[in-house]
């Protein structure tokens, strides 16, 4: 519980959806309403699902965990990609003069 809650503190100073509001009249209080709610979304639906299929299902706790870090990990492969994208090209061969 604790990563999603930092996780959605960590969306809301994106770098990114800062720079990609510069380029639009909207508000920067109503620009961030967004990953706010979406953060919330995501800590009291996690919260909520494990609440309700625990009470439903026995051990639901092996099988919970592990879809949500599958999720995680899934949602870090654009990043994980960017990073190769990036070190692959500063690591290029240089033009010829």
């Amino acid at each position: 519980m604790r990563i999603a809650a930092v996780a959605s503190a960590l969306n809301v100073l994106d770098p990114q959806s800062l720079l990609a509001n510069l380029g639009t009249r909207v508000p920067p209080a109503v620009f961030t309403v967004w990953p706010v709610v979406g953060g919330l979304l995501w800590c009291v639906g996690v919260t909520v699902a494990g609440y309700v299929l625990g009470q439903r299902i026995p051990n639901i706790d092996t099988y919970l965990l592990p879809i949500v870090a599958v999720i995680v990990v899934l949602s870090l492969i654009p990043v994980a990609l960017e990073v190769l994208r990036t070190r692959r090209r500063s690591n290029g061969p240089e033009p010829a003069a």
